[in-house]
């Protein structure tokens, strides 16, 4: 929808409006209608058309030109005010300051956003030609399928840092990782990829009678709405076998909200046993 913009007239148009009572008049005459609305509807706070705003900006130019030639008003320009309800021009001339200052923001706030996009848009090129210059442009695509993003690259190493949900992710070691070698970044996200694809197939199957790859997520048998993470392992004296749950410090099971919080406990617990046996073979 098209805009009504107003403006202002020269010292001289002015004075040339001034001299000319045909005009002032032709200006000032529609004007009582749009005064009497005004009056009725919401004041200065009534909504206009555009034909309206064109009522306002006649009615300024000839306000203007009484600004203009002082107080010393000629008979002429008397006349023409008297073909408005006096009443009503107050009212007329500060809707016109009211839309012309809501105007003028409106189109300031515009401005600024149009300027803060060009700024974004300006960095995210200038960061895409970097990424582009060291040939990093296909793994940026790659890692954003995997939820990851390319950050700090130069020109001998740059890191990967994760953006998505999967608490299993946002864990040290797994949200920020550094890489000299685009294969190995390329192979990890790979991987990565490869997990979260198949992260609800393995819920799914977790959460079978039988488990998955020695692992079960079932009901807490005292409260429907918590969860047990076991595992499947030796129990008691011999060789016997059974699934024992996840405990804390107090021998008390280890309950979780959801299956999904289940599941990163036995993830967190593999890594742990994962870094003991590599301590031990160091030592």
């Amino acid at each position: 929808m098209a805009v009504f913009e107003f403006y202002t007239m020269s010292q001289e148009d002015c004075t040339a409006l001034r001299a000319n009572r045909h005009q002032c008049t032709a200006l000032l005459c529609p004007c009582k209608p749009l005064a009497d609305m005004l009056a009725r509807e919401g004041g200065i706070y009534a909504p206009l058309s555009m034909d309206d705003e064109r009522l306002l900006q006649g009615f300024h130019l000839v306000q203007l030109t009484r600004s203009v030639s002082g107080l010393g008003c000629c008979i002429a320009m008397r006349a023409c005010y008297q073909a408005v309800c006096k009443r009503c021009l107050p009212s007329v001339s500060q809707c016109y300051m009211r839309q012309k200052r809501m105007r003028s923001s409106t189109s300031g706030y515009a401005t600024k956003r149009v300027r803060n996009n060009m700024s974004e848009q300006t960095a995210a090129e200038r960061w895409a030609e970097h990424l582009q210059a060291l040939g990093l442009t296909e793994l940026e695509a790659l890692a954003q399928s995997a939820s990851y993003r390319v950050r700090g690259a130069n020109s001998y190493q740059f890191d990967l840092e994760y953006t998505g949900s999967l608490a299993r992710y946002r864990r040290p070691g797994k949200r920020l990782r550094t890489f000299t070698s685009v294969e190995e970044a390329t192979a990890y996200l790979t991987q990565v990829k490869r997990e979260v694809e198949e992260y609800p197939e393995t819920l799914a199957k977790l959460q079978r009678h039988r488990g998955y790859r020695g692992w079960r997520i079932r009901p807490y048998s005292s409260s429907s709405a918590l969860w047990l993470a076991e595992t499947y392992t030796f129990i008691g004296r011999g060789n016997a076998k059974g699934w024992r749950a996840l405990w804390d410090e107090k021998d008390r099971y280890l309950t979780f909200s959801t299956p999904e919080q289940a599941y990163d406990a036995l993830l967190a617990m593999q890594k742990e046993l994962d870094d003991l046996e590599r301590q031990f073979e160091q030592e």
